[in-house]
């Protein structure tokens, strides 16, 4: 993964993991030549074999990372502090063992921010984030699991950009825009598309919106197209997807139908 930060966003800094569970962040130097070398700024050994990575898109200072033992991290990478990881338990490991497969950052409205996890069960759960400049830590809520989960592990977790027009979430004609839109992705090639916005008003903080667990509403499903997932992405108005298969599938939603799910 990479973050483009400052006037040199030609050569941004670059996040690594890998299954020795050491998690690394590059930081390019120029030298008096001009010429651009990259040296280790940061380095974590996480609590075992990552699988999966995601950089905060509005921060671009936090990184979340899953592994195989059911643990996710969050990681300051702005390399300017020594704030030490925060790690959590995404899965349990009661009931046999669950790897944390897939991991993504959820930004909506009003500042709230969310890691959501992906689990090789097909469980997916959620946790809230505070500002990542909080003295208390940026993990607020306990973890909350999505429901109903996939019938297969879940590879891979895209999150609607914070803003972005679309009719991605639109399957009742409603104007979702400004909603936490995420899509999951079943290692079958079934495809969800969820609603986790969390609805605020002025009496409330994102503390008490915290405890009430906000929507986490599935909305609809794409199935019976692919086989064996292999990752997503989505910018609100395309869902595209890859697999074994080596197709490369787009669903647009960006069509006007009286059906937006034609």
């Amino acid at each position: 993964r990479t973050v483009a930060e400052g006037e040199d966003a030609a050569f941004p800094r670059i996040v690594t993991a890998g299954v020795d569970g050491v998690v690394r962040v590059w930081i390019p130097r120029r030298g008096e030549g001009g010429d651009v070398a990259y040296e280790v700024g940061l380095s974590h050994q996480a609590d075992g074999p990552v699988l999966c990575l995601d950089i905060c898109p509005v921060t671009r200072e936090q990184a979340a990372v899953g592994t195989a033992g059911g643990r996710a991290a969050l990681l300051d990478i702005s390399c300017r502090t020594d704030r030490p990881p925060e790690t959590w338990t995404a899965f349990s490991q009661e009931e046999g063992p669950v790897n944390v497969r897939s991991i993504a950052f959820v930004c909506g409205r009003r500042d709230s921010r969310s890691v959501v996890t992906g689990g090789s069960d097909g469980s997916l759960s959620r946790r809230l984030l505070r500002d990542p400049s909080d003295p208390e830590g940026s993990l607020m809520s306990q973890e909350r699991k999505i429901r109903p989960g996939h019938p297969s592990p879940v590879v891979a977790i895209a999150a609607r950009p914070r803003g972005a027009e679309g009719r991605l979430g639109d399957a009742e004609g409603k104007e979702l825009e400004e909603n936490e839109i995420i899509v999951t992705g079943g290692q079958d090639g079934s495809l969800r598309v969820w609603d986790l916005s969390i609805e605020l008003d002025d009496s409330q903080d994102m503390l008490k919106a915290a405890a009430m667990g906000g929507k986490m509403q599935l909305l609809y499903a794409l199935t019976g197209y692919k086989v064996w997932l292999g990752s997503i992405v989505t910018d609100g108005k395309r869902i595209v997807s890859d697999g074994r298969d080596n197709v490369v599938l787009v669903h647009d939603f960006s069509v006007d139908s009286e059906d937006p799910l034609e």
